[in-house]
């Protein structure tokens, strides 16, 4: 099984706006790929996830140090998707 250690993030799920960092979730697709013998893909993910890291443009809420409240997006945090789609640039 492959899953993040962390859990769900139901306190989250009534937000207008998905505030939960994506990348534990995606890392662990990762290391379901490792597993199958799918390592080009999982090298590719791996790197997308590195570039974002490293330009540190697009931050959630908790990669940002705030609270994880329902106006994070609008105070400047980047929403689930935001991160998702950061990453989806890279690969």
């Amino acid at each position: 099984m492959f899953e993040p250690t962390h859990g769900s993030a139901p306190k989250y799920a009534e937000y207008k706006n998905s505030i939960v960092n994506p990348i534990a979730m995606i890392m662990s697709a990762v290391m379901m790929l490792e597993h199958i013998d799918e390592t080009d893909k999982a090298r590719q993910i791996r790197a997308a996830i590195s570039r974002v890291l490293k330009e540190g443009k697009v931050l959630t809420y908790d990669m940002a140090k705030m609270k994880g409240s329902p106006d994070a997006v609008q105070k400047g945090a980047a929403s689930t998707q935001d991160m998702t789609d950061a990453i989806l640039k890279y690969i």
